[in-house]
């Protein structure tokens, strides 16, 4: 059970790094949480629990006593399940935890906690490597954006822009005070034509609808989950009101969860099926409008198809005409790749030319960084 340091920011207070500690920890069983205590396994977790066996030694806290007069090598040797679980009671009293058949799960609370902190770490990490950045001013979701159209038949009073629509009558009716025939001189008034109307543009591209694509294979290893946990809950919590997320973890197979389950759930070391991913990830934004755009995780090359291991030769054509099928459906993809074999780029560059899409080749560290930029950049290109 390794724990990802990345992701523990040393402003954190000791009960969220526990919270943080357990979240990135892939087996989070009492069983197994003892286990490695007695392993000399540091963090808060440990402190926290060797300091309820000293006070209920002691007689301080309630429990089992146990007899100490030869003392123990190592102090984790004291630890009984019960310690454990009393640790963690006060998480489960506030919400942020449930304790079911010596099984710790964190709840949908816990996870937007968790979230907020990804999202914190994150800010401050980009504002460390902010720059200047040329952008293009535009609207959010269903808001006025900051140009104007003129009025269409069909178009609604509420998305008239009424500085633009009396300059353009004011423009109109000046120019005919001046043609003969026009309007005398001092007898100027205002009359709004439907000339004249101009609305605010809306767009339903103004809209972000996303689906993360995580792969959850036996490639991927705990700093690279990780990774992908500390996106998916930043993601989550830096999107705007408007946008909509949609996670889905794959392996051989397929899973759409809540964003906050990222950090219960978890595929079986197995094969990688990028086509049933892609395939989820379109059928997951078939009701969705506005900008679509799938960002796809992974660290190998697809090696399955319909749940057969087939290997990479004969998976790739497969993924081929799904990523086609994206570009007619106008969805963007978006590939992250955790690994740089020749192969892999290789793969992932004909699949970004298939979409007209993108690839990046990125590091855990930067996993995190890379999708929330583009997340943003995404905003203010739209339109």
């Amino acid at each position: 059970m390794e724990y990802c340091r990345r992701c523990l920011p040393v402003e954190a207070g000791e009960e969220d790094k526990i919270l943080q500690e357990l979240a990135y920890s892939r087996n989070r069983s009492v069983r197994e949480l003892l286990k490695h205590l007695r392993d000399g396994r540091q963090g808060s977790i440990r402190d926290k629990v060797l300091e309820h066996v000293k006070k209920r030694i002691r007689g301080d806290e309630p429990g089992d006593h146990i007899r100490v007069e030869a003392g123990y090598d190592n102090p984790a040797d004291g630890v009984l399940p019960g310690d454990i679980e009393s640790c963690l009671e006060g998480y489960v009293e506030q919400g942020d935890l449930r304790l079911e058949e010596g099984e710790v799960i964190i709840t949908q609370k816990g996870g937007r906690k968790l979230a907020d902190i990804a999202r914190v770490r994150l800010e401050n990490l980009m504002r460390k490597e902010a720059g200047t950045h040329k952008v293009k001013e535009e609207g959010h979701g269903l808001e006025p954006a900051s140009f104007t159209r003129k009025y269409q038949y069909g178009d609604v009073y509420q998305s008239v822009h009424i500085q633009r629509t009396l300059l353009n009558s004011l423009l109109r009716n000046a120019v005919n005070e001046n043609v003969p025939g026009g309007r005398k001189p001092g007898k100027f008034t205002i009359s709004i034509e439907r000339e004249d109307f101009e609305v605010y543009e809306k767009k339903n591209e103004n809209r972000i609808s996303m689906v993360l694509l995580v792969d959850e294979s036996g490639s991927m290893g705990e700093e690279k989950r990780n990774a992908a946990i500390d996106t998916c809950l930043a993601l989550a919590k830096s999107k705007r009101p408007g946008d909509t997320l949609k996670v889905i973890l794959y392996s051989s197979e397929t899973k759409e969860i809540p964003y906050w389950e990222i950090l219960n759930i978890s595929f079986p070391g197995s094969t990688t099926d990028i086509k049933v991913a892609l395939i989820a990830g379109r059928r997951a934004l078939r009701n969705e409008t506005g900008n679509k755009q799938v960002y796809l995780i992974t660290d190998t090359e697809p090696n399955t198809e319909n749940g057969k291991y087939v290997g990479f030769e004969k998976a790739v054509p497969g993924v081929k005409k799904e990523v086609l099928q994206y570009r007619k459906e106008g969805i963007n993809l978006n590939i992250l790749m955790l690994g740089e074999s020749p192969k892999l780029k290789d793969f992932a560059s004909q699949l970004a030319r298939i979409n007209a899409g993108r690839v990046f080749f990125t590091s855990s560290d930067d996993l995190g960084r890379v999708v929330i930029e583009d997340y943003l950049l995404a905003q203010k290109s739209i339109g």
